[in-house]
Parts: structure tokens; C-alpha cells; sequence
């Protein structure tokens, strides 16, 4: 007599593992969302993208050139070192 496992039986309903895994490798979350855990799927998008841009930030920036406080100081520098404008007219 063989042994048959409920997920080879394809009358079985639900979500099976490997879809879910299959979808998380692709997009992270996925599977979970597919499995029934929307809210679940959805946190872990969201961190997974987070740490994902940090990655990505510390690779392709490790200085921080690209960032908001060096470009408004490169910018502070700039202005200063341009000569003004006179503003002396030559009327008395």
C-alpha cells in the first residue's frame, strides 16, 4: 500500500509551499501574500526594500556624495565663492 501525502492528492484546496517559495524568491512577500498572509507579505516587502536601498546606497555611494547634506553644502560653497554683484550705481 502506498503512502499518499495530502498535497499530491489534487483535489487538495490551499496554498502550496512551492508556489509561495517560488514567489518569494522572485518578489520578497509574495509568497506570503499567496499563502493568505497579506498583512504579513506586505511588512516584509516593505523591510526587504528597505534594507535592499540601503545596500545599494553603501555600494554605489559609500561617501555619501549623493546625499542631501553634501549637495546643500557644495551648494552653500559655491554661492559664496561667486563674486557679487556691485551694487554701486555711481549717483549721489
Amino acid at each position: 500500500m502506498r503512502n499518499k501525502s495530502p498535497r499530491s492528492d489534487p483535489k487538495s484546496s490551499g496554498p502550496r509551499p512551492e508556489i509561495a517559495f517560488r514567489l518569494s524568491v522572485v518578489v520578497p512577500g509574495l509568497g506570503q501574500i499567496y499563502a493568505g498572509a497579506p498583512l504579513r507579505g506586505a511588512l516584509f516587502f516593505g523591510l526587504a526594500s528597505l534594507g535592499l536601498s540601503g545596500i545599494l546606497e553603501s555600494v554605489f555611494d559609500p561617501v555619501g556624495i549623493y546625499s542631501m547634506e553634501s549637495w546643500a553644502l557644495s551648494s552653500l560653497a559655491d554661492r559664496a565663492a561667486r563674486p557679487r554683484p556691485s551694487t554701486d550705481t555711481g549717483a549721489l
